[in-house]
């Protein structure tokens, strides 16, 4: 009895992460795009817009990678590759260092 509850709960969570993968797969380039747009219009200074913006961009990827690790298998295959992200970011801040 409880290892079939563990098992439902173990779908019931794969189901929310494969949500989650979708919604970010959907949606990360446009938030990427308003994320640089609302740093550089909210700072007038490049310099501490761009330092900003890589500490945020830096902070994306790390809890990118941990939740990537959380993933089952099957779900990590519907996320966006990270080095297609590095790239997307690299668009916005040359000086970018990942």
């Amino acid at each position: 009895m409880l290892e079939k509850e563990q098992m439902e709960e173990l779908r019931r969570q794969e189901r929310r992460s494969l949500a989650l993968v979708a919604n970010f797969s959907s949606n990360w380039k446009t938030a990427l795009e308003e994320i640089n747009k609302e740093v550089l219009l909210s700072f007038p200074s490049l310099v501490t817009g761009q330092t900003l913006l890589q500490l945020a961009l830096t902070n994306l990827l790390q809890y990118y990678h941990r939740f990537h690790k959380l993933l089952t298998p099957n779900a990590r295959t519907q996320l966006v590759n990270i080095h297609v992200i590095k790239m997307f970011i690299k668009k916005y801040s040359g000086s970018f260092n990942i």
